[in-house]
């Protein structure tokens, strides 16, 4: 499992809003999965934002459909404006690839700019708008094309339309990549084979839909299958691979369509404040069992520099931070070569939902937060092999009862 990284800050002026956080209020929202992509490898070192690699991404399978000359991408997003250009969708730069031979993609440029296009194997086709997003807020983007018409809409509204592209068909690759270099969050990816009007977008932009519908070829609501796959909702099974983003959660309701921090809307949990604190807040966290990986940077000044800073604090003795899930598991009497032992087997699905990322190893059991039963392979004791151990004589940390 993944260790957190907690961090508390002391406060040399505080001027902001106060940001509450309660695992408690979760009943009174609602939830949706969405990709959370960040510049932090799997443990926590800041590897691929700052150079051509990658880390946290999407892959499409390799037999995910080839677009034509009529098409529609859809998707919302969450960005942080830092740094390199970020695709939403589209494939992986490469300064050894042409962009002639790029299928349509979305691209968020560095300000407030969205570049979008493709290449059709001899030139590429691309358009910017800016002044047409906002960072750190939830939009919706399409990019549609009919094969005269090239047209981007933010939430719901048309913010450029040209015929750069008439007559052009996208060359014959597929889309590979969700989140190329992100820093972000991604939902509700859809891809269509024809253009979609300004209607049909503005109707099911905040719909679930059924994955039948006429012309939807592919359609990621974030949710995963059992392989810790992105789930294709479409009878085409395009499913993604997950590598290194995290699937996490987003809370609305009826009288918060969006979590605040204030006492009637508060945050769930700590991340989700941290995407909205600014200088001079204070978050105050409710008591209560709050089990995130963090990682976060640039959120206080230098220290060498005077004026109000971010501080997180917890409202009592109760507030506990850990780095750990809940396994569900059901422990049964089991026979190990002439030993009596008790076996459990965990449903790592469960687990690896809990965290968000895959889980496919575990280096520590706990039972009722109070006894830790070493876990294989590292402390698994081999009755067959002498330099391991002796069932009959076992040493501290062996499994054997």
């Amino acid at each position: 499992m993944k260790n957190p990284l907690l961090f508390f800050i002391t406060p040399i002026l505080l001027i902001g809003s106060e940001l509450i956080v309660d695992k408690k209020a979760s009943s009174q929202y609602q939830t949706d999965n969405y990709a959370f992509f960040n510049e932090f490898d799997y443990h926590g070192g800041v590897s691929g934002y700052q150079s051509n690699a990658t880390t946290d991404k999407i892959v499409l399978p390799e037999t995910f459909p080839i677009l034509e000359n009529s098409f529609t991408l859809e998707a919302w997003f969450y960005s942080r404006d830092i740094g390199k250009d970020k695709t939403i969708i589209g494939t992986e730069s490469s300064r050894d690839e042409s962009e002639a031979n790029k299928p349509p993609m979305i691209i968020l440029r560095k300000s407030d700019a969205i570049m979008y296009g493709f290449g059709t194997g001899s030139e590429v086709i691309i358009s910017s708008v800016s002044n047409v997003r906002s960072s750190l807020t939830w939009h919706h983007v399409a990019y549609t094309f009919d094969g005269t018409d090239s047209k981007l809409y933010i939430d719901g509204l048309i913010v450029d339309s040209s015929r750069v592209a008439q007559g052009k068909t996208p060359v014959q690759q597929p889309i590979s990549l969700i989140g190329n270099l992100m820093r972000g969050k991604i939902d509700d990816v859809r891809v269509w084979s024809l253009a979609r009007t300004k209607e049909q977008i503005q109707s099911s932009m905040n719909e679930i839909l059924n994955g039948d519908e006429t012309g939807l070829v592919a359609y990621y609501p974030m949710d995963t299958n059992d392989e810790w796959k992105l789930k294709d909702f479409t009878s085409n099974n395009n499913h993604a691979s997950i590598v290194n983003a995290e699937i996490k959660q987003r809370y609305y309701s009826n009288s918060c369509p969006s979590p605040d921090g204030s006492v009637d809307c508060p945050f769930i949990s700590i991340g989700d404040a941290l995407d909205q604190v600014q200088v001079g807040d204070k978050i105050k966290i409710m008591e209560g069992r709050y089990s995130e990986l963090l990682f976060r940077d640039n959120l206080n000044p230098s220290p060498n520099i005077e004026g109000p800073k971010i501080t997180i604090e917890g409202e009592n003795e109760n507030v506990l931070l850990d780095g750990t899930v809940s396994a569900k598991a059901d422990w049964e009497p089991y026979s190990h070569n002439g030993h009596s032992i008790y076996k459990a087997k965990l449903d790592m699905q469960d687990i690896s939902n809990q965290a968000g990322t895959k889980v496919d190893s575990i280096y520590g059991l706990w039972v009722d937060d109070r006894f830790m039963i070493p876990a294989m392979p590292v402390n698994f004791k081999n009755p067959t092999d002498p330099t391991t151990g002796n069932p009959d004589n076992p040493e501290p940390g062996s499994i054997w009862s």
